[in-house]
């Protein structure tokens, strides 16, 4: 395969990751709370949002490859940033799509956590739930639990 064809089909797969995204969008649940994960939507549209962002990594490195000379240090730098939050919400979008659907039933606060902490929060400290302490005030979820801890009534 020429480099001129690899360059056209990874603008396909960039078309391909844009309707993918879209169609996630169209498939999502309303809401990013925990009623929504219970949603039997949540986890197609995760997922597929997953896909799209996965593809759409293939695209930009295509996209790169065919301007590289054009765009110079500075267009590196953005390649590379736009690599590397790609991957980082591939990764968020995983997480939501497997983990939070997964976890939500038997510990509904951890899931909140996951669901509305920063992803800072999420992955460096403890939950309060879990034993920690929390800065930020308890706050109930959709299902009228405190990520203290209580069950979800």
């Amino acid at each position: 395969m020429s480099f001129t064809k690899l360059i056209h089909s990874m603008g396909l797969v960039c078309i391909f990751a844009g309707a993918l995204i879209a169609l996630a969008e169209i498939l999502h649940p309303a809401g990013e709370d925990l009623i929504a994960v219970h949603s039997s939507q949540w986890s197609p549209a995760h997922m597929t949002w997953w896909l799209g962002v996965l593809l759409l990594q293939f695209g930009l490195i295509g996209l790169y490859a065919g301007h590289a000379e054009a765009l110079g240090r500075l267009g590196l730098i953005g390649f590379v940033l736009a690599f590397f939050g790609a991957s980082l919400t591939s990764g968020i979008l995983f997480l939501q799509s497997s983990a939070v659907k997964l976890i939500a039933p038997t510990s509904p606060a951890i899931a909140h956590e996951l669901l509305v902490g920063p992803v800072f929060w999420v992955l460096l400290n403890e939950p309060a739930s879990a034993g920690g302490s929390s800065s930020s005030p308890s706050r109930p979820c959709a299902h009228g639990c405190i990520p203290d801890g209580q069950a979800c009534s």
